[in-house]
């Protein structure tokens, strides 16, 4: 079976994948992707049917390639087609049990030229809001509650526990944001004093969502230009593409270009050759990189609706702070600041309570700012064919493609806050993929009145190399150099090439 998809359809939701725009138009094909900016995606065309790969075969221009689709321009395909059923095999061998994703390219038409330029413009948006949760009082009064049920279960009359929860409450979750007393917070029935107002100072830092995500943007510009003849037919396209996450530090950027000919300078010979690049560069949010760990502390998202709504961003003043001479230096609550005058995160130590002593030395927005997950990524692919025609029903095709891609992925962790504290982390892996094809056919069509009759035999020779390297050093020398060089002690290192 093929499914032909509407290409026209697939540009119009502005995919940096065009790959995920076939989600719910092709029946049995599954999409699954993690929402980041780069657009990868996972597709599964027959299920999973192997331990190893199940990733489908994809043939651009006739020519198998092992390259991520994300790396190409959705504005330079014609047309796409999914091949299912096992008919796939026969044409394209063990390969293509996964199921062939079959993609081709534009080209320019035989006549006149033109020159078009597209702008497309975007922004998204969570499109549900997250659950209610407790704000700073209900908080409170719930800790306060389950204190004193706690202090009645383990001996104490009512009367007793009620006093002892009053003078402990603060004790026990680390802070008091409030403008009373410590043991003047709550009256006797476990409420909020009347008076009791959250301080100005910690008013506005309460909030650990907005400052770490955004409305993302998307931009995209795309210049083409065609001309052609009888004899000749040359298309050229330029595409940058920006687009940034719903996190603040992610956002995927690609430049890419290609260049379409085909000639035909005599009716029994055509020929032509395809040249395409792109350069692209993805980063991630370090704490939302991946579901795998939602339940701990590095997940930012799990953070955030993990923390109580009573510890603040950044530091405070717990208590006024007076001068020699009796003067009010800073009330409770204001930030303390840095030398430059700036705001200073707080990790935890002194404000969360000890019950959440795992979430100590951790803090969102500070681990999301020092550290670094990235992948630069450079492709460049050339298809050359000629098709002979003899014999009035014999064509001989000679189709040759090459295939380079260098693939960077890098990872930093700081030294100074998070799971690297004291020694800091850093992690480079290089791929560089090389692929040759040269395909030898030799079809034989002919008509007999109303019947058709097409036999078609070829030979492909494959050549696949992987050159891979990865390394990781931690105990960092000097802070915020994401370097090789500025880490002193190696914990893993390893390399090998691949060949078929």
């Amino acid at each position: 079976a093929v499914s032909v998809v509407k290409v026209d359809e697939i540009q119009k939701q502005g995919e940096n994948n065009p790959v995920k725009a076939l989600q719910g138009r092709v029946p049995g094909m599954n999409i699954t992707a993690d929402g980041n900016p780069s657009g990868s995606a996972t597709v599964r065309i027959r299920g999973i049917g192997t331990l190893n790969n199940n990733d489908p075969l994809y043939i651009i221009d006739g020519v198998p390639t092992k390259a991520g689709m994300h790396e190409l321009n959705g504005n330079d395909i014609e047309s796409i087609q999914v091949l299912k059923d096992a008919a796939s095999c026969a044409l394209y061998g063990s390969r293509a049990s996964n199921g062939v994703i079959l993609i081709t390219t534009k080209k320019a038409k035989k006549q006149g030229v033109s020159l078009q330029l597209d702008i497309r413009h975007g922004f998204s948006a969570r499109g549900q809001g997250d659950y209610e949760r407790m704000n700073a009082n209900q908080f409170m009064e719930t800790m306060w509650q389950g204190y004193r049920n706690q202090l009645i279960s383990n001996g104490s009359s009512p009367e007793e526990a009620t006093i002892a929860t009053n003078n402990d409450i603060i004790s026990k979750v680390g802070i008091n944001i409030y403008n009373k007393a410590d043991n003047a917070l709550f009256d006797a029935n476990g409420h909020l004093a009347s008076d009791a107002r959250i301080l100005d100072g910690y008013k506005d830092d309460l909030d650990w969502y907005s400052p770490y995500t955004r409305n993302g943007h998307r931009q995209e510009y795309n210049l083409s230009g065609e001309s052609g003849n009888e004899k000749s037919r040359i298309r050229f396209s330029l595409g940058y593409l920006n687009e940034d996450g719903y996190t603040r530090k992610s956002d995927f950027n690609r430049l890419s270009g290609s260049l379409n000919a085909d000639f035909t300078p005599r009716p029994w010979l055509k020929t032509g050759l395809s040249l395409g690049g792109t350069h692209q560069k993805t980063n991630w949010d370090i704490g939302a990189a991946g579901s795998a760990q939602s339940n701990n502390l590095s997940n930012a998202f799990y953070f955030a609706r993990r923390i109580a709504p009573i510890y603040p961003v950044h530091l405070h003043y717990t208590e006024d702070v007076f001068a020699s001479d009796g003067s009010l230096l800073h009330s409770k609550g204001d930030y303390i600041l840095n030398e430059e005058g700036g705001k200073q995160y707080d990790d935890g130590s002194e404000s969360r309570s000890e019950s959440d002593a795992a979430s100590n030395g951790r803090h969102l927005l500070w681990e999301s700012e020092k550290n670094k997950l990235w992948n630069a990524a450079n492709t460049l692919q050339g298809n050359a064919y000629v098709d002979v025609s003899f014999l009035r029903d014999f064509t001989f095709s000679l189709k040759g493609n090459i295939s380079l891609r260098n693939i960077e992925d890098s990872q930093y962790g700081n030294a100074e806050i998070g799971a690297y504290k004291d020694t800091g982390f850093i992690s480079k892996i290089d791929q560089e993929y090389k692929e040759y094809t040269l395909q030898q056919l030799l079809a034989w069509k002919h008509q007999f009145g109303r019947h058709f009759v097409e036999w078609m035999v070829g030979h492909e020779n494959y050549d696949y190399k992987l050159n891979f390297d990865a390394i990781q050093k931690k105990n960092e020398s000097f802070p915020g150099i994401d370097e090789l060089s500025n880490f002193t002690t190696t914990t893993y290192s390893e390399g090998y090439k691949d060949t078929y």
